[in-house]
């Protein structure tokens, strides 16, 4: 099971450029590693000071029961500014791309795994490669120096001295890396086919 998310998540914001567009990926951090991740277009209301790096995501539940996710950051004069409905801007097609990706960090895949497998996919739209290739730098950022490189389409290795637990927490870890595989794989489905309306991508999940 991944952590509960807590109420309020520190976040870091990365600026990048998708098809001669501005964008930004809004980071929320667990314990200082990456555990969610929004992306969008940096317009109207959006498009934040070029000094704002870091912040917070903050989730709500709004009247209907549906979740909510605000940002709040501090501006130059101390004063805490909340941008609510992070999502409002956003493109659903991305927003679900990266809400897979987002359920993939909670449930622990290496992050060198995960970045290396979204820096393999291949489409044919070029707005998507540039977003996923967006993407992939702001994560990669979080990867410690010295994480040696992983091989594509290699499964991440089990031995002997990474199951010196029971035999049932082997297995739970073992089927944590196949669920979080099942999820790439879903992600590679959504980018390699044509466009969706947001309930077939629903659907597919």
């Amino acid at each position: 099971m991944p952590p509960k998310r807590p109420e309020r998540l520190e976040a870091n914001i990365v600026r990048f450029m998708n098809n001669d567009e501005p964008w930004m990926a809004v980071i929320g951090l667990y314990e200082g590693k990456p555990y969610e991740i929004f992306t969008g277009r940096a317009i109207d209301i959006f498009k934040f000071p070029d000094y704002v790096k870091t912040g917070w995501i903050i989730k709500h539940k709004d009247e209907t029961g549906a979740n909510r996710y605000d940002f709040q950051f501090v501006d130059r004069d101390g004063y805490r500014v909340t941008i609510e409905g992070l999502s409002r801007s956003f493109n659903k097609t991305y927003w679900n791309y990266a809400r897979l990706i987002s359920g993939i960090m909670r449930h622990g895949m290496p992050l060198q795994h995960m970045v290396d497998l979204i820096d393999s996919l291949n489409v044919e739209e070029d707005y998507i490669n540039t977003w996923k290739n967006g993407v992939v730098r702001a994560l990669k950022q979080y990867i410690p120096d010295g994480t040696r490189a992983v091989k594509r389409n290699a499964p991440p290795a089990t031995t002997q001295k990474d199951c010196c637990t029971p035999k049932a927490a082997c297995a739970a870890k073992a089927a944590g890396i196949r669920s979080a595989g099942r999820g790439l794989w879903k992600i590679s489905l959504l980018f390699q086919s044509k466009p969706r309306t947001f309930a077939a991508q629903k659907k597919l999940l």
